[in-house]
């Protein structure tokens, strides 16, 4: 599941790169820092960080969309897997 704090979230800049996958938005938080690096949005996790905000895309289709994600990204955004709380409670591991 990728899990957006900036750009990739409905209405952003580049929502676009999911509009088309099946699935939906889930709101869910992850612990870590929200910032700026190289003049776009950036998140660092640290597990004792402050709880942010982020929308989880839940998608049969996930594993078919990583290498054009990462390709959009550039090597300078790897992917790493965290923890994130649903809203609902539930606990999940995302991109």
């Amino acid at each position: 599941m990728p899990a957006a704090y900036g750009r990739f979230r409905p209405g952003e800049g580049s929502c676009r790169l999911l509009a088309d996958a099946p699935g939906g938005w889930l709101n869910g938080w992850v612990h870590g820092y929200r910032g700026e690096e190289d003049g776009y949005p950036a998140w660092w996790h640290d597990p004792d960080g402050p709880r942010q905000e982020v929308k989880v895309f839940n998608s049969p289709e996930s594993p078919k969309i990583w290498a054009h994600l990462d390709w959009f990204e550039g090597s300078n955004s790897p992917r790493r897997v965290v923890t994130v709380e649903l809203s609902g409670g539930q606990i999940v591991k995302a991109n």
